[in-house]
């Protein structure tokens, strides 16, 4: 007859019952820690330009569904791109003070301009913008992150042109 003890403990020191009930729990906290269920998002200031770079492991395209630029005080819409169909692919991209194309090049796939409905936009520098990059998948991915434009580099090419 089993002790009392043994009865009421619903998780018993036995490895052969614990590991197939964490395994599960261990693949989801892997997974969701890294690649499949994070939109890689990383920003590279230069001087004149911030380079967005959005591919997965350094190398590899990533599926994207929208990006959107806004500016962070007040929230107001600057720039976004939407997939047609369930995404594009993409490397990397730059955004300049200044002029900017409203068109992105894609690797593959096809992606609209949504907002401006005008061929180019204006990206003020020092000023803030949050930039946000959503990935296709069974559930929406996005990733989120603040830029500064640089100021200098605007600056000190303004004077060169007097």
């Amino acid at each position: 007859m089993a002790s009392r003890s043994t009865r009421l403990n619903p998780w018993p020191l036995d490895a052969e019952m614990i590991i197939p009930r964490l395994l599960p729990l261990l693949i989801v906290a892997l997974l969701s820690s890294c690649g499949p269920t994070r939109t890689p998002l990383r920003l590279e200031p230069h001087d004149d330009l911030v380079r967005v770079h959005v591919e997965n492991l350094g190398e590899y395209v990533s599926h994207i569904t929208r990006i959107e630029l806004t500016r962070h005080v007040g929230g107001d819409t600057v720039w976004r791109v939407e997939s047609v169909g369930d995404s594009f692919e993409i490397y990397n991209f730059d955004l300049r003070v200044g002029i900017n194309e409203s068109n992105l090049p894609v690797s593959r796939g096809s992606a609209c301009t949504v907002l401006p409905r005008a061929d180019r936009f204006v990206l003020a520098p020092g000023e803030s913008y949050d930039i946000r990059v959503c990935a296709y998948g069974w559930y929406m991915r996005c990733a989120k992150k603040r830029l500064v434009m640089p100021a200098a580099a605007l600056e000190f090419r303004f004077e060169l042109q007097h």
